[in-house]
């Protein structure tokens, strides 16, 4: 067997490879929520940046065609984003490339707060890889059991990455006299407009008669 033989034959074989996998994710896709496919997308984009500049070139576009073909196969069963929005969405940062990142913590993953007061915590944004912009807060449900009661509110809104040191910002939240007592699952977001990526760090919170 030649060497040309040899390569048309490998090149064969792994394109029918990559045929049963087409095949496979849209399978896989018609099972799937429309939410499990966006994020299927997401994380297969952000997959990209592992591959060599010697193979990315075909690599890439295999992985491209793939997951163009979930896309349309959610626009086609009704999901509402179209296939070029969400390719064009920048992936979850790779750390192993060198993406701009940060990460958040708080200086308490529990907080009480009276109805009608306020209470105080510290976050803390460490950029990584460089990583410069505005940064979006916003409190938010842990998971879909949760929920943020009425009346509770997180400020500021945001907070501003200009250098290579951790940015502390002071946080409060704030209940209304008539929002509900109890003990709730919270996470506060902070997302990155710039990138458009987002990072959580839970948060407890309990309200209490005052």
């Amino acid at each position: 067997m030649t060497a040309l033989s040899l390569l048309l034959w490998n090149g064969e074989r792994e394109m029918e490879a990559w045929a049963l996998m087409n095949r496979a994710e849209r399978r896989a896709a018609a099972l799937m929520s429309d939410e499990e496919v966006r994020a299927r997308l997401v994380r297969g984009l952000g997959e990209l940046g592992v591959f060599s500049e010697k193979k990315a070139g075909m690599r890439k576009g295999v992985w491209y065609g793939l997951l163009t073909g979930l896309a349309l196969l959610l626009a086609a069963c009704g999901g509402g984003v179209q296939p070029q929005q969400d390719l064009t969405l920048a992936p979850q940062p790779d750390l192993r490339s060198g993406s701009p990142d940060f990460t958040i913590s708080l200086s308490s993953n529990s907080v009480t707060v009276q109805q009608g007061a306020s209470s105080q915590i510290t976050l803390t944004v460490t950029p990584r890889n460089r990583f410069t912009g505005p940064v979006i807060l916003a409190l938010v449900p842990r998971s879909a059991q949760d929920q943020v009661p009425r009346g509770l509110t997180l400020s500021p809104g945001g907070v501003r990455v200009s250098g290579r040191s951790p940015v502390n910002q002071s946080l409060t939240l704030s209940a209304q006299s008539n929002t509900p007592r109890g003990n709730y699952n919270l996470s506060v977001q902070a997302t990155s407009t710039a990138r458009r990526f987002s990072r959580a760090a839970d948060l407890t919170v309990q309200v209490t008669g005052s």
